[in-house]
């Protein structure tokens, strides 16, 4: 009798910590739900650097933050990656954009731009938001060959018609 309640009580114990967000199979840690004021600074920042030449086809948005993406080079680590629904979301934002999609390997993409394989591509990236609830900055590069780049700190702002790129602050490198 007590092996079978102490069976019993391994197996409540197991299905209970396999339970959602365990990270288990099946499981997702991720919120189902963005945060909005996150998804509409990061989707001004991008059609912003989309628009530095307003010719990019296809539009190639790195899924990874790079807190040093307006640093001339950009080297540095990019650990932060946009969840799903963040993707999700921010895609919507930007669907007018040509063949807009976000990349997984930019350093990949980056070489195919560069070789002429990816001819017309802008591989956009952004860093971490750093502000508060009305105004934040937000580090961006926008990358379309050998000399063909630019770096550049938005300044975005929380307005009545939601956030919004204003202008910049900082140096701004173009190549």
């Amino acid at each position: 009798m007590r092996r079978a309640l102490a069976v019993s009580a391994l197996v409540i114990m197991a299905a209970a910590c396999a339970g959602p967000g365990s990270g288990g199979p099946g499981s997702s840690d991720e919120p189902t739900d963005p945060d909005p004021a996150r998804v509409e600074i990061y989707t001004a920042a991008f059609r912003s650097l989309a628009e530095t030449e307003g010719w990019f086809d296809p539009v190639l948005l790195d899924e990874r933050i790079c807190p040093k993406a307006a640093d001339l080079g950009g080297k540095g680590p990019c650990e932060e990656r946009f969840t799903e629904a963040e993707r999700a979301a921010i895609l919507e934002g930007l669907a007018d954009l040509p063949h807009v999609r976000f990349v997984d390997d930019a350093a990949r993409i980056q070489d195919r731009i560069f070789s002429g394989g990816l001819e017309g591509a802008g591989l956009l990236t952004v860093g971490d938001i750093d502000g508060d609830d009305e105004l934040v900055t937000v580090a961006g590069r926008s990358y379309c060959g050998g000399l063909c780049a630019h770096w550049m700190t938005f300044v975005v702002r929380n307005r009545p018609a939601g956030w919004t790129v204003t202008g910049t602050t900082g140096p701004i490198a173009i190549s």
